[in-house]
């Protein structure tokens, strides 16, 4: 199992985009509703391609080795998932744990979500391929601000063990607080949704 993933909406998505950019990342995906049609709208294509009038994105994926981050437009910053990339028998277990917890399970093609009581989701990966590098850079830590205390129990009841990357600390709102890499770089900074990147 390994937490590779997260998502925000944002009232921000160019400024998103220019924060990982510029600690790294690249873009890999844009997609966002132009005259009530959605498109993607990718890489070589910029943001000055795209004025005056940008499009109301929905999804900006950014990769950087195994991270991968993703945002939408929102009308506020706001957590809505993380990821992990699981086996089928790490998958199994967890769907069958999300049933007896009585957690609604999203079950796609592509990906499976199971939503929690608190307001995030968490998404299940099964396809290698979804990662961009399985050698590259990854998350070795990632603090999960929690605004209920009995969010670790429900990782522990679900993943049958909580992910040595994944810490928690109390907070008013659940929210990604810090992410830090496996190794050093030039990349640190707070995000405009808050995330602090540290290597």
């Amino acid at each position: 199992m390994r937490l590779f993933h997260y998502h925000y909406w944002t009232p921000q998505p160019k400024e998103m985009e220019d924060f990982y950019t510029s600690n790294g990342f690249t873009v890999k995906l844009r997609i966002g509703k132009k005259n009530g049609q959605f498109e993607t709208f990718n890489p070589p294509l910029t943001w000055d391609d795209f004025q005056p009038n940008p499009p109301l994105f929905r999804t900006i994926e950014m990769v950087l080795g195994s991270i991968n981050v993703t945002f939408g437009f929102g009308k506020s910053a706001k957590f809505d998932h993380l990821g992990f990339l699981v086996s089928q028998e790490e998958y199994d277990s967890i769907c069958k744990n999300a049933e007896s917890l009585s957690l609604k399970v999203e079950e796609g093609e592509r990906r499976t979500f199971i939503y929690t009581p608190f307001g995030f989701k968490i998404e299940l990966q099964r396809r290698a391929d979804a990662v961009p590098s399985l050698d590259g850079r990854k998350i070795s830590k990632m603090v999960l601000i929690t605004g209920d205390q009995e969010i670790p129990q429900l990782f522990q009841n679900l993943l049958s063990e909580i992910p040595t990357e994944l810490e928690f600390k109390p907070g008013e709102m659940t929210t990604v607080g810090l992410v830090e890499f496996d190794s050093p770089a030039e990349m640190e900074g707070t995000d405009p949704c808050g995330v602090v990147l540290n290597y």
